[in-house]
């Protein structure tokens, strides 16, 4: 009870049935490490407390509603926000990193990493970036991208994320990159050790770009178009609106929208808002098949199993 009367320091809200589930479940198992001895595993005092607490958390099963940044929100941005158009260096690092986290379905630690202690062996830097024509005359960026896993996992090997060129507008996420090499170019020998996403500090230093520099970012981005409830947008928006926007095309299939998330279940499908366009069209798909896969086209690239 003291806990369910006590604020999470982080949210400053009482915390909920399920933490403190969690971390009674958690003190068990050190207790019995600890002191070699078993705690009873089925308490019935213990089971209808908890239970108590579950029934009258108001709260519980409900998830915070997040918006997904879209398609048409980005070519809306382009167009009347002037800030998004601007070629200043930390301009042009903001907008190809909102439109590359959408584009390539990204959390925002992916490309945007909490820590202060920025790491090049663990964080994307500008090496991972390079530019290509396919034979038939096609112009794309390539992005080499190490999924974020959950904390104490082992360290994932980047994997290869394709980005085609559009039409310059303002969801073309291969213009995006390329205004960001063209408007903040980095020398080749410093590409290894220099963030994929970066920003100037007051002293004129450039640091890379954090989640919750990008959650600031596409709060304000969303409010020079019109959508003021800060709380309906955050880091994940990017993700959450590309795999919208992917699955909605009706070209897409669970598989693709899995692989391009980096995702290792299909918890995807909870991001991606269902469409009806993506329902009808979804008996064609494999009629379309076609293209090599990217263990030929990448020799040193082994897609996990």
């Amino acid at each position: 009870m003291y806990l369910r009367n006590t604020d999470s320091k982080k949210t400053k809200k009482p915390i909920s049935a399920k933490s403190v589930e969690s971390y009674i479940s958690l003190l068990k198992g050190y207790l019995s490490f600890t002191y070699d001895f078993e705690i009873v595993e089925r308490s019935p005092r213990l089971k209808r407390l908890l239970k108590a607490m579950r029934d009258g958390d108001p709260l519980a099963g409900i998830r915070r509603k997040r918006r997904g940044l879209r398609r048409r929100h980005l070519r809306r941005i382009w167009r009347r926000v002037a800030a998004a158009r601007s070629t200043s260096p930390d301009a042009v690092n903001d907008w190809a990193l909102l439109s590359l986290a959408w584009h390539v379905l990204a959390r925002g630690g992916e490309l945007a990493p909490q820590t202060r202690a920025w790491n090049p062996g663990r964080h994307p830097t500008r090496a991972d970036l390079s530019f290509g024509v396919t034979r038939d005359g096609v112009r794309y960026a390539l992005l080499w991208l190490r999924p974020l896993k959950k904390r104490g996992a082992a360290l994932a090997p980047k994997v290869p994320q394709y980005v085609r060129e559009h039409d310059g507008g303002g969801s073309d996420t291969y213009a995006a990159l390329r205004r960001l090499e063209e408007h903040d170019p980095i020398p080749k020998e410093a590409r290894p050790t220099t963030p994929l996403f970066r920003r100037r500090t007051a002293s004129g230093a450039a640091r890379h770009v954090s989640v919750a520099m990008l959650r600031e970012l596409v709060r304000a981005r969303m409010r020079d178009i019109g959508y003021n409830n800060r709380n309906e947008w955050g880091a994940h928006s990017m993700r959450i609106g590309g795999a919208t926007d992917l699955a909605s095309t009706g070209d897409t299939s669970p598989l693709l929208l899995q692989a391009r998330g980096r995702w290792a279940s299909d918890i995807g499908q909870i991001y991606a808002r269902m469409t009806r366009r993506c329902q009808l069209a979804a008996s064609g798909l494999m009629q379309k098949a076609r293209g090599r896969d990217l263990e030929e086209l990448l020799p040193d690239f082994t897609q996990q199993a």
